[in-house]
């Protein structure tokens, strides 16, 4: 399954969280199984989504999800399967385009 941008910055921000928790563990001078249960917990905690979250998303063809060049907004859940379909585009750049369209 394609992942959504909403999820891949959701993975980057768990890694960064992951990285800097090991960070600050090893500074207090935790042993490095205590350092590691520390990221883990982090990164666990930063890479929650919410399956009901809406994200926008740029249509690409008149389809189920709405006409092409439209803006909708779509659960995570169906984001990632309309990507799949190759039906939507969440990226930034092709949501900012079909806004523009309108104008």
């Amino acid at each position: 399954m394609a992942k959504s941008n909403a999820r891949k910055a959701a993975e980057a921000a768990a890694k960064a969280a992951a990285q800097a928790a090991a960070s600050a563990a090893q500074a207090e001078g935790k042993t490095a199984e205590e350092q590691a249960a520390v990221a883990a917990q982090a990164a666990a905690d930063a890479a929650k989504i919410d399956p009901e979250q809406l994200v926008e998303a740029r249509v690409l063809c008149d389809c189920t999800w709405g006409k092409a060049d439209q803006v909708v907004q779509l659960r995570l859940a169906d984001l990632e399967q309309a990507i799949d379909q190759g039906m939507v585009d969440d990226h930034p750049d092709a949501v900012a385009y079909a806004k523009s369209m309108k104008g």
